[in-house]
């Protein structure tokens, strides 16, 4: 396994979290909206579980090589689900992170 690899898997787990809370609070809010005139806060209460989930995994993310906090650098970078292509190092250790972890 790769720094990429466990990287891309962190940054996958933090978006389908705010998306799946998102969604699952937009579904609870329409079915409140729909039986009863509005939403309460328990409809909001997904999407925060969610958001709290992404922020504690984007800033708490270490690098396996160096154990060093590369989430909040690292994690906006690319495309939705995976690190961005362009990147080839970590920014702490300089270590090639498509190399194989040992």
């Amino acid at each position: 396994m790769t720094i990429r690899k466990v990287l891309n898997t962190r940054i996958r787990i933090a978006n389908a979290s705010i998306f799946s809370g998102l969604l699952i609070s937009a579904g609870i809010a329409q079915y409140q909206i729909e039986n009863n005139g509005e939403p309460s806060p328990l409809a909001f209460s997904a999407f925060i579980i969610g958001f709290i989930t992404m922020l504690s995994i984007k800033f708490s993310s270490k690098c396996p090589a160096c154990n060093g906090y590369v989430g909040s650098t690292l994690m906006n970078t690319g495309d939705l689900f995976s690190l961005s292509k362009k990147i080839h190092h970590c920014p702490l250790c300089a270590k090639n992170i498509n190399e194989p972890l040992q």
